[in-house]
């Protein structure tokens, strides 16, 4: 059967390891240097109930209607029972929390399309099928087992990561009030303290907003980046938000000199990602991202979410990986989210 080709959106953070090479991949590619590397100490506050119900969650990258509704970013794609398969620029394939995986397929299709390998990163449960079936199961604890079951399949790993390897969640059951209630003292006092700074807030569905709307959120967007010379992100998350189109939210606060603070989220499966924000560089940058990010939330609550995934942060495992992420990473410990790490890359070679 014909290859059906889609068009294939991913966030901003697939291009911040991008492989150097120009050639593919080359023959030996080193194995991952997460196996063997502990995370750190477990905070006190770790709710591992929280990360369990997270797990479980299907992410929007295995969204169809989200997949396909984006071209010209420079990722191509084909459709396979495992899910939207990217076609890199580099000549990879990459395969991204699909949990139900045809590696059979998957081989079919790389020969056809001469790609040199297929990357498989994949969520923490994950059925592989080939000549036979079986399930990996990712513990951080003990990477080495996640590996050894996936080895079976002919899978190895890989140093090189395109998604996060570590992110935050928060809980969001018992709606905006509870949620507050569970931060620590100084989170609350500095979150009260941005939403009294509010003069005048837009919050949309992302099938709600206006022109207006995006003008503010592109004023506060270009002043952001003119301060901190961050790449422009915009572009992406602002294209996923209008593909999910109902199920987003965005949230614009502004003062009485105008537009400060936005934050971009996406929705799927009882889930609330945060997939882009700014604070314009005039204005006290915490308290204005924690109220943008309440608004947000407590938008996303009336539509069902339970589960807060902050998208991504800095992993101490890795000292010298996107350094970028690490002030808002330490930012968002503040509300004292669990912390899940995500399994290690799967290479099918």
């Amino acid at each position: 059967a014909p290859l059906r080709p889609v068009a294939v959106y991913y966030p901003p953070s697939l291009t911040l390891r991008r492989p150097e090479w120009s050639s593919g991949i080359p023959a030996e590619e080193p194995l991952d240097e997460s196996v063997g590397r502990a995370p750190p100490e477990r905070p006190s506050y770790q709710d591992d109930a929280l990360v369990k119900r997270f797990q479980t969650r299907v992410s929007l990258l295995q969204v169809p209607a989200v997949m396909a509704g984006f071209s010209g970013v420079g990722f191509g794609a084909v459709e396979t029972a495992s899910g939207p398969l990217a076609v890199l620029p580099s000549g990879e394939g990459l395969l991204l929390l699909a949990r139900a995986v045809d590696l059979g397929e998957l081989r079919e299709v790389k020969r056809r399309l001469g790609l040199h390998a297929i990357r498989l990163e994949l969520p923490w449960t994950a059925i592989l099928r080939d000549a036979s079936e079986g399930g990996v199961h990712f513990d951080p604890e003990r990477a080495s087992s996640y590996l050894e079951a996936a080895s079976v399949f002919g899978l190895r790993p890989s140093a090189l990561r395109w998604l996060h390897r570590k992110t935050q969640v928060l809980d969001l059951t018992g709606g905006p009030g509870a949620w507050v209630s569970r931060l620590p003292p100084r989170k609350r006092r500095q979150l009260r303290a941005g939403l009294g700074l509010v003069s005048h807030s837009l919050i949309r569905t992302g099938d709600a907003a206006d022109q207006a709307l995006w003008d503010a959120v592109g004023e506060v967007n270009d002043a952001w980046r003119r301060a901190t010379s961050a790449p422009d992100s915009l572009p992406f998350s602002a294209g996923f938000v209008r593909a999910l189109g109902a199920a987003a939210t965005i949230a614009v606060l502004s003062d009485a000199e105008g537009p400060v603070a936005f934050q971009l989220c996406g929705i799927h499966d009882r889930t609330v990602t945060a997939l882009a924000a700014a604070v314009h560089p005039r204005a006290a940058r915490g308290a204005w991202a924690d109220a943008a990010l309440y608004y947000a939330a407590e938008l996303a609550i009336g539509q069902g979410c339970d589960v807060l995934d902050l998208h991504g942060a800095y992993d101490e495992r890795f000292p010298e990986e996107r350094l970028d992420w690490r002030g808002f990473s330490e930012h968002k410990q503040g509300m004292h989210p669990s912390v899940v790490y995500l399994p290690p890359t799967l290479l099918l070679g």
